[in-house]
């Protein structure tokens, strides 16, 4: 089955912290979630890297099975003010 989004051991940091370790899931289609956490967790850290606006320090990140890595062409950020 297609899987919207895949995430393969993803590691992200900032400088010497660590932001993910090893994060692993996917997404069934045609389903809801949420993100969820306190503040400064990487939720946006997470959206930036699966819509290509950052590159992970390791691990794979996919869309409907493309890379989302770099790939900003079907994606826009708007920050928040």
């Amino acid at each position: 089955m297609l899987k919207p989004i895949e995430v393969i051991n993803l590691q992200h940091r900032y400088g010497r912290k660590v932001i993910y370790e090893e994060l692993s899931f996917s997404l069934a289609p045609g389903k809801i979630y949420g993100l969820l956490g306190k503040n400064g967790v990487g939720k946006t850290t997470l959206i930036k890297i699966l819509m290509g606006f950052l590159r992970p320090s390791a691990g794979r990140c996919r869309r409907w099975h493309k890379s989302a890595c770099g790939s900003r062409s079907i994606c826009r950020f708007l920050p928040t003010a």
